[in-house]
């Protein structure tokens, strides 16, 4: 079809199609972005990247990539200083539906001491075959199959490995594709290594149960505390792998879209990229981080003023009150959730004698003060017995501290807070009354529990 009969078939004016055949990359009426529509997906990549590794950007860090991109490509913009502004920070979300802002849900170092480094493990297995692979042989020109005659086939042996955080590795399972197990199999293997066999080389659920007995129950039970198995074996992932490679449902372009689309970019415009986030995320490692100067704690009196005679006394008799570093470092790089949304209580040095007595008396639904201890200084936090457990440790789920006006309530964060504990670690019952919107006042507990 021509040019004038595609005109005159659509109503579209002979002079526009002209124009965009000539022209395919024409510029959109009304104002034009500084980044082009490539520009601005190289960035949305890479903002990305950071939040899946666990270093999500704020509006203000966008702002300096853009701006230190500009300045390296020695490019003069509208922006004062070619630092974008608020607006073109909207219209760039608004423009990129992939991305979101929300607040982030703040992992806390005390909670996640929990859990000793020995105590956390990751297995996997995987599969060994002894198949050298196909070799060339001379046939007949036009046979479909090539087949060749052999006393053996390919054999196949399966190997389960395990090591714990702090880096100590367990000793393997394998298990061979055999009717029997031979000695010459087991000889000259690491030292408290399993053997074991099946009819497909393959680890089922009766294999994985005799591994889980001989290698992984022996080592946690001289373990205390809980403990956690990591593996990625779930029928959840084994679907979204058939998904993924296109073979249930079956969909070939799975595969095909896996073929990245050649797009005509410079090498200086990649090296622009990649050298902004690169230098803003330097600024970040270069943050002040040393600890602030606190006062002393003074030691006063229940309705007695402070005078600066009494202060001074009170400078020299007192000792100072540490905070550690990890309590009291603020990183503002992504919306924060307050130290207080956790804590009921200031950094203590509560000794075990303030733990509750009477633990037989814990039933379901029960809200409890839990305390964390760290090196050098205890925590407390609130959360609501789900579980008791018959090895005398509870699972738990914590609240949130909130703040208003009037006064400060908790509530259930979105994302789940529960984890199992000790029942020394429990100091005693709190009383929690229930108010509008899932909301609790929790009284019988003080600021500083000791």
């Amino acid at each position: 079809m021509s040019i004038r009969q595609a005109s005159e078939t659509y109503a579209v004016p002979y002079t526009t199609l002209q124009r965009w055949i000539k022209n395919p990359n024409l510029k959109k009426f009304g104002g034009q972005t500084v980044l082009s529509e490539l520009e601005e997906q190289k960035l949305v990549n890479g903002l990305l990247e950071c939040a899946k590794w666990g270093f999500p950007l704020q509006r203000r860090d966008i702002q300096s990539i853009v701006q230190c991109y500009l300045n390296n490509r020695g490019v003069k913009t509208k922006f004062n200083d070619n630092r974008p502004g608020m607006m073109w920070f909207i219209n760039f979300m608004k423009r990129n539906k992939e991305l979101t802002s929300k607040f982030a849900e703040n992992i806390k170092r005390v909670r996640a001491l929990g859990v000793e480094p020995s105590n956390v493990v990751n297995y996997d297995e995987t599969n060994f075959s002894d198949n050298p692979g196909a070799t060339k042989i001379i046939c007949k020109r036009g046979v479909r199959h090539a087949d060749r005659i052999m006393d053996t086939s390919k054999t196949s042996i399966s190997v389960m490995v395990a090591a714990a955080a702090d880096g100590t590795v367990l000793p393997p399972y394998t298990l061979y594709k055999a009717k029997h197990i031979y000695a010459g199999w087991t000889e000259g293997g690491i030292e408290g290594a399993e053997y074991n066999r099946n009819a497909s080389g393959w680890f089922d659920a009766e294999m994985f149960e005799d591994w889980f007995h001989k290698i992984m129950l022996p080592y946690f039970r001289r373990l205390n505390g809980p403990k956690v198995m990591l593996g990625v074996n779930s029928e959840k992932n084994v679907k979204a792998g058939f998904r993924a490679c296109g073979i249930f449902p079956f969909d070939p372009q799975k595969v095909i879209s896996k073929i990245t689309d050649h797009h005509d970019v410079s090498a200086d415009q990649e090296k622009c990229w990649s050298d902004s986030f690169v230098d803003v995320l330097k600024e970040f490692r270069k943050e002040d981080t040393t600890k602030p100067k606190r006062g002393k704690k003074i030691k006063i009196a229940a309705g007695k003023d402070l005078s600066n005679t009494d202060e001074i006394h009170a400078d020299e008799a007192n000792e100072d009150v540490n905070l550690t570093e990890e309590e009291n470092e603020e990183d503002d790089r992504v919306p924060t959730i307050d130290e207080n949304d956790y804590e009921i209580g200031e950094p203590s040095t509560a000794s075990s004698n303030t733990i509750d007595d009477n633990k037989e008396n814990y039933e379901l639904g029960d809200h409890v003060l839990v305390q964390f201890s760290t090196n050098k200084s205890v925590r407390f936090f609130v959360g609501k017995i789900d579980e008791i457990q018959a090895d005398d440790t509870f699972i738990i789920r914590f609240l949130r501290k909130r703040h208003s006006k009037k006064e400060d309530y908790f509530v259930y964060p979105e994302q789940e807070d529960v984890r199992v504990v000790d029942s020394e670690m429990i100091i005693k019952k709190v009383i929690a009354r229930q108010i509008r919107r899932q909301r609790y006042i929790i009284s019988s507990i003080d600021k500083n529990v000791e």
